[in-house]
């Protein structure tokens, strides 16, 4: 212990590391989700990337149906890329279908 205070446990960084290694973890990058929607849109790729199995399903549904889950996807592309990394990460919370709306 230290003199005249307290020691900070060693496990006490290793858990902050480690709980701030979590949470980035979470995050998605926008990028990387803006380049998705725009190449694989149509297949609701970028979708299935936030976690969002159900909208990945209906652009994969709407592509094959009538020809617009492709340009849904481009859409959201840009407004991924276009977004600030705190919009985009409220954007992905929100878990809607579509982003643009």
């Amino acid at each position: 212990m230290a003199v005249g205070g307290s020691a900070v446990h060693p496990n006490h960084k290793l858990k902050t590391f480690l709980n701030r290694e979590k949470k980035m973890t979470g995050m998605k990058n926008r990028t990387t989700a803006g380049i998705l929607a725009i190449l694989l849109g149509g297949f609701g790729i970028h979708k299935f990337y936030h976690g969002n199995s159900k909208g990945g399903i209906i652009y994969i549904v709407l592509s094959l149906c009538c020809g617009v889950g492709g340009i849904l996807g481009i859409v959201d592309g840009i407004i991924y890329l276009m977004d600030t990394d705190e919009k985009y990460q409220e954007r992905i919370a929100a878990n809607k279908v579509f982003d643009f709306a």
